[in-house]
């Protein structure tokens, strides 16, 4: 699938290595890219760590949306509920 352009994967395993890359630090480096795939109605889906995870994620996912996509912080609050809300954004932790 990603070979067709159907589905973009960025895999952050912070357990493998010294230099941990977390799932926030790939929200990040690949912002642009994430807030043209989600204006595009794609679909998120985060896999992890239960403990602090899912908090850093979120924070990472509105600094995209007020840093690219201009949104103040309200909106982009309002924008990750919407997401989440509607199946857009799912998180698996654990």
């Amino acid at each position: 699938m990603v070979e067709d352009g159907k589905l973009s994967l960025y895999c952050a395993f912070s357990r493998d290595q010294d230099n941990k890359i977390y799932v926030q630090h790939k929200i990040s480096e690949h912002g642009n890219n994430l807030w043209k795939l989600i204006k595009d109605g794609g679909y998120i889906f985060i896999s992890g760590n239960s403990k602090n995870m899912p908090d850093n994620v979120r924070d990472a996912f509105k600094d995209v949306f007020c840093e690219i996509g201009g949104l103040n912080e309200t909106e982009s609050k309002d924008m990750l509920q919407m997401l989440e809300k509607s199946g857009k954004l799912q998180m698996e932790t654990w």
